[in-house]
């Protein structure tokens, strides 16, 4: 086999204008609203107080042994 052939692949061979870096800002695109999700989510959880140190510390609240049952119950 040819080695050209066998480095083309499928979208590189049918991407636009032969140019293999134009389907990059498409991959941007699509990536760039789930990145400013996750900074808009982290900017509003460090400004709550949850900082990496501080989870590590203390994790999400489970009922203990010795709480009220009231708190334990499921109620659906």
């Amino acid at each position: 086999m040819n080695v050209a052939r066998l480095l083309a692949c499928a979208t590189c061979v049918a991407s636009a204008y032969g140019d293999r870096t134009f389907n990059w800002a498409y991959a941007a695109l699509l990536l760039l609203p789930f990145a400013l999700v996750a900074i808009v989510a982290g900017v509003f959880a460090w400004h709550a107080g949850y900082r990496p140190r501080m989870l590590l510390r203390h994790p999400p609240a489970r009922p203990a042994a010795g709480d009220h049952p009231d708190i334990i119950k499921e109620t659906t």
